[in-house]
């Protein structure tokens, strides 16, 4: 068997968000493969369960369509006693109308309709099943070493009578809203996995869990209005901002791009836009995180680097600070150098130089008004400190 091309499987079903389930043995019971559906709305029994597909045929794809009109997929691993089965998915979108007719041709109570919605919402569904059931065919026969793999289509509705639908079928209203609460179980347990890849930076991990998020309808994309949405993605940038402030961002960094965000999510007005706001979201903060954390820092060394990030031309003095933080200016001194690595002069001259590099490669002011910019009002001096950061002076840095 190939392992690298059922690892290959593995990991593009992962990325489209579809559960797959290695089982050691046959056993086609669909209550312990479609996520609690079976087991909260109606009374299943396994006495009842019968497996309407007795014999499984070796290089066989098997796609099924259960009642509920979703669809998994199923084969027997070779060289192992194991089969693979893949799903539930769904072949498109569902609305509440498509929900609604389901439940009327299938006669499942109208007090199921919201847990039925959410769990609807929740499963991942594919766009071009063609080309998806084509990667299934061509990886398993890879694994196979086998070019002549079949694929057998089973609907489950034509595999029983309508008593024998009955018989199996037989509704129940829970006390609780279990499969809305799994759902929202599921839903925190995304979001705390958010906000830790948030809080450590890890962008290409956030951006993942939102794209599942999306994908599994945990944020329910296509069936918010525009207001509904703004609503959410102001609660969600509060949920952050608090976050990214707990894992010791100073607020002057936090608020002035959280205020920026909202302003932009005030201004959006299509999908389009909320799917780029949630990424410029994601992105922002861990771009903040990566920049700015200081959550190794004592505090009154966070409070140094925020000044001197809110403001290169005020008094940045180590006289100054320790004024305000009550401290000795010689233990104030030896602090900062043992956590930043250089005395707090050498930070400042550096800050104030990536500052000037910045305004020489972006506008046209001259070489005067960017050394006042960058704190430093006297020409000669910041020339002769770029320089000595740079290897060249300020000018023939900006046309280089």
């Amino acid at each position: 068997m190939n392992n690298t091309l059922l690892t290959f499987l593995y990991n593009y079903l992962n990325d489209m968000h579809i559960q797959s389930l290695v089982t050691t043995g046959y056993d086609f019971d669909l209550s312990k493969l479609d996520m609690g559906l079976r087991n909260t709305i109606f009374a299943y029994s396994e006495e009842k369960s019968n497996n309407r597909i007795t014999e499984i045929e070796a290089n066989t794809i098997y796609h099924i369509t259960d009642y509920y009109d979703c669809n998994y997929t199923f084969f027997y691993l070779p060289e192992t006693d194991n089969y693979l089965f893949i799903g539930p998915y769904l072949y498109k979108a569902i609305n509440d109308q498509d929900i609604i007719a389901l439940m009327n041709n299938l006669h499942i109570p109208a007090e199921l309709f919201s847990q039925l919605k959410d769990y609807y919402f929740a499963l991942p569904y594919v766009l071009d099943r063609h080309s998806f059931q084509l990667v299934l065919h061509h990886a398993y026969s890879n694994i196979c070493h086998n070019d002549k793999i079949n694929s057998l289509y089973l609907d489950l509705k034509n595999l029983e009578s309508e008593d024998e639908y009955r018989e199996l079928h037989q509704f129940i209203i829970p006390n609780d809203p279990i499969l809305s609460m799994q759902l929202l179980e599921k839903r925190y347990t995304f979001e705390d996995l958010l906000l830790e890849a948030v809080t450590n930076g890890n962008t290409y991990k956030a951006l993942s869990i939102i794209d599942n998020m999306v994908s599994s309808h945990l944020v329910p994309l296509e069936y918010s209005t525009i207001p509904e949405y703004k609503n959410i993605l102001i609660s969600f940038n509060t949920l952050i901002r608090r976050s990214i402030y707990l894992a010791g961002i100073h607020p002057f960094y936090i608020d002035r791009i959280y205020n920026a965000l909202n302003n932009e999510i005030n201004t959006m007005q299509n999908e389009t836009d909320i799917v780029n706001i949630n990424i410029n979201i994601i992105k922002s903060y861990c771009n903040l995180i990566n920049t700015h954390s200081t959550s190794t820092y004592s505090e009154p060394i966070r409070h140094i680097l925020a000044a001197i990030e809110a403001s290169l031309t005020s008094d940045l003095s180590l006289k100054r600070f320790a004024k305000e933080l009550f401290l000795n200016t010689s233990y104030l001194s030896t602090l900062f150098k043992k956590e930043v690595g250089m005395t707090l002069t050498e930070y400042v001259n550096k800050s104030r130089i990536e500052y000037a590099k910045k305004l020489l490669k972006s506008t046209s002011l001259s070489i005067q008004n960017i050394a006042n910019q960058s704190g430093i009002s006297d020409i000669h001096y910041f020339t002769r400190l770029f320089t000595r950061e740079t290897g060249m002076s300020p000018r023939v840095w900006r046309n280089s």
